[in-house]
């Protein structure tokens, strides 16, 4: 019954096989959540223009999905829809190398970001 309301020892028991299948485990204010990335931190001066700017935005905008990425950071995609896939393939790249994560409703959160350098 206690693991209806909390079912914290049921996480204990799994998390050594998570791991041991390849699985990373991280803890938001959603709650916990299983990945297959290992999530990664890098300082926003270490990427290249394109997927700096999408890095900045999902910092700025936690919990915003990809509609939102795109109609903010190319307002006139219905006349180029070349700009979307300038702005979702860094986004992919960001999602694949574990710096971003998308949640199962389609948000995007920024899973670590270091302080860039001489800022505190």
């Amino acid at each position: 019954m206690a693991e209806n309301r909390r079912p914290a020892s049921m996480c204990q028991a799994l998390l050594p096989a998570l791991r041991h299948a390849g699985l990373h485990i991280f803890r938001t204010n959603a709650g916990i959540f299983v990945t297959p990335v290992q999530p990664k931190s890098m300082a926003p001066d270490q990427f290249v223009e394109p997927i700096r700017n999408v890095l900045e935005y999902l910092n700025g905008h936690p919990g915003c999905i990809r509609q939102d990425l795109i109609n903010d950071l190319s307002p006139r995609i219905d006349s180029e829809p070349s700009k979307a896939a300038e702005i979702l393939n860094p986004l992919r790249w960001l999602i694949e190398r574990g710096h971003v994560v998308e949640f199962f409703d389609g948000s995007l959160a920024v899973l670590c970001l270091k302080k860039e350098k001489g800022h505190r």
